[in-house]
């Protein structure tokens, strides 16, 4: 365990808005006992138990299942692309990948995905979404906010009621992310969390899009599908902004990352050798605690008196909430 977590983590993994790229960077913030993937899945635990960290594809209603309310976060993409990526995902699904779904979904939700890829590699993306309008709904309309707001999404009419509750829902996340701007997303993430730096970001289950192709008439069509999630992309971007902005505003955002890093780590030296668990002359040098990242400058490798980890750990400054691999050679 790297650090004492006093309240859960809730990533709501929306398709295709980067969520197998930071699940998998987020969870090697917590104990690898205490993670639950695919939260959605029918064949797993319907409850999130003891973990720290929790992702899927669930809804807001799911935070309610936690015993402490839980910290929340999500994506956010421009609808149009994500609906584009979304529909050449399911069409190169293959086989396997579809068996491996039928484990995760309900039945009728498998039965849809399998049609959807079937009918969208027989047919162009004008013909899909005309003449195969319900089944293209069912997946590349207002996905973004069907998925949010969970149960309450059924039977809601477009309108302001409807924005009114979008507004209400994203105030419950803690932090909102951008797809678009993924390293600010990682900076405003990382602050609120006080995790110290974050990334990078690997790019796992990209898909390949292919917009330069697009007919203006399926551009249209998904638009017109999409009024509720093109709000919550506008309500995301402002309340992202504002954010950013009051993060700005506190004196956090001037220095470049590495600097702050670095800073971090002088600080931690310089307790370390306090307490004499290092050598006076022990150097900066290192790499982080995310396995294969080294940022630049690297960051604090120490020379132990004593190889007490754990001890080292205990006197780490609180402002460190993720602490850096250490070497404990003797000098």
């Amino acid at each position: 365990m790297i650090a004492e977590f006093t309240k859960p983590f809730l990533f709501i993994h929306i398709r295709k808005t980067a969520g197998v790229s930071l699940r998998g960077l987020l969870a090697n913030q917590f104990p690898a006992g205490r993670v639950l993937f695919q939260a959605h899945s029918v064949s797993g635990p319907s409850e999130p138990g003891d973990a720290n960290f929790v992702t899927g594809h669930v809804g807001l209603d799911y935070a309610r299942r936690f015993a402490a309310a839980p910290t929340i976060f999500t994506t956010i993409r421009e609808p149009i692309s994500r609906c584009l990526s979304t529909y050449h995902f399911f069409r190169s699904n293959d086989g396997n990948h579809l068996r491996t779904l039928a484990i995760e979904l309900t039945n009728a939700e498998h039965e849809s995905r399998c049609r959807f890829t079937d009918r969208a590699r027989r047919l162009g993306l004008l013909e899909f979404l005309v003449e195969e309008e319900s089944l293209a709904r069912a997946w590349l309309s207002n996905g973004q906010a069907r998925q949010l707001l969970g149960g309450s999404f059924a039977g809601l009419a477009e309108g302001a009621d409807c924005r009114e509750i979008v507004r209400t829902y994203l105030a419950e996340c803690d932090v909102v992310g951008i797809f678009e701007r993924l390293d600010d997303t990682l900076r405003l993430l990382s602050h609120t969390m006080n995790w110290g730096r974050l990334g990078p970001l690997p790019h796992t289950n990209k898909t390949k899009l292919y917009s330069a192709d697009v007919d203006p008439r399926c551009i249209e069509i998904l638009r017109a599908w999409n009024s509720l999630d093109f709000y919550l992309y506008e309500e995301a971007c402002r309340l992202f902004e504002s954010k950013l902005q009051a993060m700005h505003d506190r004196g956090l955002d001037h220095a470049p990352p590495d600097a702050i890093w670095l800073a971090t780590g002088e600080s931690l030296l310089r307790t370390c050798r306090s307490t004499g668990m290092v050598g006076t002359n022990a150097s900066i040098t290192g790499t982080s605690g995310y396995a294969g990242i080294r940022p630049s400058p690297p960051l604090s490798t120490f020379a132990f008196r004593s190889p007490d980890i754990p001890a080292f750990a205990a006197c780490c400054p609180t402002s460190l909430a993720r602490p850096l691999w250490i070497s404990s050679r003797s000098r």
